[in-house]
């Protein structure tokens, strides 16, 4: 008889908790993310603001701004020449300013197109992380039943207070996980509106389309060489590898045009130091070519995968939805718990948004597959400059002490 009024008090202990149970549509719809408070922030809009605070970006426009004149006093050096070895570091400086203006244009382009994509990349992951807080919401409110629950089943002698503080505790993780999740949040905002130029503490209704779309079968090879072709990376190394190669095809040996006496100094390469650069610089294109096609093989493959992964979590939504049918059906006849069937439901929303959150992911990766200068990295917007001035300075220091 004691036993049959403990089971009574609790089923009627556990109806009158399981009618307060919170569903997720509800907490969606008071989610800060739709908070009508926050200025609405499109990617466009981001982008603009993140590219007018961009300092690597003004700093390539104001390099081009110089494109001509650094171009004419190259050309001016070149027809001021007048011994070989000064001629050969002439026109070694001219293609140099003009390579180097030629892909700065380029790596305008391709560095304003990474900021939009960057742009993305902090939307999808603020807006992930916000929706991951609804669901922490909705894991705490069942989780609090589960806790009265233990409660009233320590009480009634029906567990031990072991359970009862191991139910505690998985309490506890949930809310300080909440908490973490929460203060990544802020650090993401933080992040993207130090890259805005914005308030730090700014928050905003983010929009963020990213829509699904397989990849479908891609000739790699053809890729691959199409990004080879379109890579700025590749483009800055093929640049210093001509500035190279020339230095060693038109070599002359430096002399005193006034006394023909040949010229030693460190700071002169000699002509076997300029072959193992150009062998150095040939070999670094080759590797970049290699990495190129690695990164497009490897990203066509990830994105393979990510495809399989993708349908057989619909699946498992759709066997759950179907399972969630029954169990409806099953607490109508008195056969499962409102909590049951909201753990259940809860389960269901959980692999939704893993779902949602691995589709994001893949059309942010399908995104960088699309450009080289997303998938390989920006060029540094200097190398071939870089390059250049290193066998600019080997010939025109002959020049410099022919005179």
């Amino acid at each position: 008889m004691k036993s049959m009024k403990k089971i009574i008090s609790l089923a009627l202990a556990a109806a009158l908790l399981l009618q307060s149970v919170t569903v997720f549509g509800a907490a969606l719809s008071t989610s800060k993310a739709a908070d009508p408070a926050r200025p609405v922030l499109t990617v466009k809009q981001a982008t603009d603001k993140a590219i007018t605070n961009n300092s690597s970006i003004k700093n390539a426009v104001d390099s081009e701004s110089l494109g001509d004149e650094t171009i004419k006093k190259a050309t001016d050096a070149l027809y001021d020449a007048y011994t070989n070895a000064a001629i050969v570091g002439a026109e070694i400086g001219l293609m140099n300013a003009e390579m180097s203006r030629a892909l700065n244009i380029q790596d305008i382009t391709a560095k304003k197109e990474n900021v939009e994509y960057q742009i993305s990349k902090y939307f999808n992951t603020i807006i992930n992380s916000e929706k991951d807080v609804l669901l922490f919401d909705e894991s705490l409110e069942i989780a609090k039943k589960d806790l009265a629950i233990a409660k009233l089943k320590l009480s009634l002698g029906m567990i031990s207070q072991l359970d009862y503080d191991t139910a505690s505790l998985d309490f506890e993780k949930i809310v300080n996980a909440r908490e973490t999740k929460l203060r990544a949040i802020d650090s993401a905002y933080r992040d993207l509106n130090s890259y805005m130029g914005e308030a730090l503490d700014k928050r905003f209704t983010l929009e963020l389309i990213l829509p699904y779309k397989e990849v479908g079968s891609v000739n790699l090879n053809t890729y691959a060489d199409q990004f080879v072709k379109d890579s700025l990376t590749i483009k800055e190394i093929e640049n210093y590898a001509k500035l190279a190669e020339y230095s060693v095809d038109n070599y002359t040996t430096p002399y005193n045009p006034l006394t023909g006496e040949i010229i030693e100094s460190a700071a002169v390469k000699s002509y076997d130091a300029l072959v193992v650069s150009q062998n150095e610089a040939l070999r670094a294109l080759t590797d970049a070519k290699k990495s190129v096609r690695n990164a497009v093989i490897a990203t066509y493959s990830g994105l393979k995968d990510m495809e399989i992964g993708i349908k057989v979590s619909e699946i498992d939504i759709e066997k759950a939805k179907m399972k969630l049918v029954t169990m409806e059906k099953m607490l109508e006849l008195g056969q499962v718990t409102n909590l049951d069937v909201s753990k259940l439901k809860y389960d269901i929303h959980s692999k939704e948004l893993a779902l949602e959150e691995s589709k994001n992911t893949y059309a942010l990766t399908l995104i960088a597959f699309s450009n080289p200068n997303l998938l390989i990295g920006l060029s540094s917007g200097g190398g071939s400059s870089q390059g250049g001035s290193g066998a600019s300075a080997s010939q025109g220091g002959q020049s410099q002490q022919g005179r």
